[in-house]
């Protein structure tokens, strides 16, 4: 791992080839749930409001990483909310899971949201390095500190 390949991550929708890699990657993710079946991604995917995206490192196209940003739209605004951020254990500590959440706050700004809403527990002592990301990148933690705002 250099950090050449680290600088030119690319980022690209969730296509069905990479179902096999991010299946190994959902353990590192949650230890509470089985890994989605094939109809689970489906329906995520087919939701015209749900986005997965996945970061790469381009020299073999292997994921290092993904997460899925939910866009919802009522009358009143366009909200997103970040779920399933996962950056292979083997890979963090370069700066990933900033790029990523970056790569998604742009995105939610793309397609004109307004606040972007996410939930890392305060009470888990491994959420501590993500928390802290997310409050480098602008997100405030609501009354109840699991949830963490972003305003754009």
């Amino acid at each position: 791992m250099s950090d050449f390949v680290f600088q030119n991550l690319t980022f690209s929708r969730y296509d069905s080839a990479d179902l096999a890699r991010m299946r190994e990657l959902y353990p590192q993710l949650s230890q509470r749930h089985t890994p989605p079946t094939d109809l689970d991604v489906n329906a995520v995917i087919h939701d015209r409001n749900n986005h997965v995206w996945v970061c790469r490192e381009p020299d073999r196209g292997t994921i290092v990483g993904y997460a899925t940003i939910t866009i919802v739209e009522t009358l009143s605004d366009y909200s997103a909310i970040i779920n399933d951020v996962v950056i292979d254990s083997a890979y963090r500590g370069h700066g990933l899971g900033r790029r990523l959440t970056e790569w998604l706050i742009r995105f939610a700004r793309n397609n004109r949201v307004e606040k972007i809403i996410l939930s890392s527990d305060p009470d888990k002592p491994e959420r501590a390095a993500a928390r802290a990301l997310y409050q480098s990148l602008g997100f405030v933690p609501s009354t109840n500190g699991r949830w963490m705002i972003l305003d754009l």
